[in-house]
């Protein structure tokens, strides 16, 4: 909120929006997850599982006009690679866990016209990420080689950091996003891809994830209860299993 002292009259709905009742009630919260001011507020979980839905629409689209032998697993594997990458990288942007140029930064240094020519400027980044997360999600993949057009690269990227703040969204809201968003799988046809419901695979693919008052319990009363009972030189060397690691909410 870009508010200065002169214009407090003039705006004073927003400054209330600072007040007691205002955080209270959640209506501060709610102008931090919501899309701008003038559009219906509907809550960040729908926001963004409608976007997510459509950011994989188009990139499956422009995928497969690049690639039509491309099979209707390996697109879905493909597209699913490259969003679940920007979605972790805006994370990590937002969290200040990485360092130079963010995406949003590369992106708008390079025109429109340069094709399907930035997927090695992206496949370079992954493998920093790859070194310094070593993570699977990060691993040498084919979407990395792929050929994909600038402007729809550059049109998800940036939509991902105008209105949403990661470092706000909750893991219990992603994970409720993604239970619901890999529940589709493409539907590939001579002219057109298209995205349909298919429960069994959610179902399949054991697609849940753990409410935040669990974690907080489980947490506290497991880690949180061995630290306290000991002293810091105790516990410099200690290391914690997470065997579950879905969204990531007892790591956070």
């Amino acid at each position: 909120m870009d508010l200065t002292y002169d214009r407090f009259l003039d705006r004073f709905e927003d400054l209330w929006l600072l007040s007691k009742e205002s955080v209270e009630s959640g209506l501060l919260d709610q102008s931090l997850l919501s899309k701008k001011l003038d559009r219906l507020r509907r809550p960040v979980d729908k926001e963004i599982l409608e976007d997510m839905k459509r950011w994989r629409e188009v990139l499956a689209k422009d995928i497969y006009k690049n690639h039509p032998d491309m099979t209707e697993a390996q697109l879905k594997e493909n597209v699913q690679r490259i969003l679940d990458r920007i979605i972790f990288i805006r994370s990590c942007e937002d969290r200040r866990l990485t360092y130079g140029e963010t995406l949003q930064e590369m992106v708008l240094q390079r025109r429109d016209d340069i094709g399907t020519a930035f997927m090695p400027t992206l496949k370079a980044l992954f493998r920093c990420y790859d070194r310094d997360f070593d993570s699977e999600l990060f691993d040498e993949h084919s979407c990395e080689d792929l050929a994909i057009d600038f402007p729809i690269l550059k049109e998800i990227i940036l939509e991902t950091y105008d209105p949403y703040l990661f470092d706000v969204i909750g893991v219990e809201v992603l994970g409720n996003i993604y239970e619901q968003y890999l529940g589709f799988v493409p539907r590939l046809t001579e002219k057109r891809v298209k995205y349909e419901p298919k429960p069994e695979v959610r179902k399949a693919g054991g697609i849940f994830y753990t409410p935040e008052y669990i974690v907080d319990y489980i947490v506290k009363n497991t880690v949180g209860r061995f630290l306290s009972e000991r002293k810091p030189k105790e516990i410099q060397n200690l290391r914690i299993l997470d065997p579950a690691c879905g969204s990531g909410s007892f790591l956070i």
